[in-house]
């Protein structure tokens, strides 16, 4: 059953950075080093939440670019908390043999993708844009 959904996964990962990268374009955000990391880090999270196959171990980057942003946008403060958690709790069940993830685990990783994708959408849109 999740083979068949591997083919799929992997076209909606790309439609949807696809869709970022586009909204990057279209809103002619200047290339800074803050938007630089930005669009990485929502590139990344991208893909370590949607592919199939993907571990926790590949969500360094965006853990860390996350501690970063942090300090550039500080209301992302809990949603840094949250990753962190999810972290800890993932690596700990895995650290301890525990297989028996909660659902909940992966929903509130989605909860906190989306809002980091909104709030930095809202960011990019709100600033000067190159003349």
């Amino acid at each position: 059953m999740i083979s068949n959904l591997k083919v799929p996964a992997i076209i909606m990962t790309v439609a949807i950075l696809a869709a970022i990268m586009a909204f990057f374009l279209i809103s002619k955000a200047e290339l800074t080093a803050e938007n630089s990391l930005l669009l990485a880090f929502s590139m990344v999270f991208t893909c370590v939440a949607f592919l199939p196959g993907m571990h926790e171990r590949y969500g360094f980057f965006y853990e860390i670019a996350a501690i970063i942003i942090a300090f550039i946008i500080p209301k992302t403060l809990p949603l840094l908390f949250m990753i962190l958690s999810v972290t800890a709790i993932t690596y700990g069940a895995n650290l301890f043999m525990n297989f028996n993830m909660n659902p909940l685990l992966g929903i509130a990783n989605m909860a906190v993708y989306f809002s980091y994708i909104a709030i930095i959408f809202i960011r990019i849109s709100r600033e000067k844009k190159v003349a």
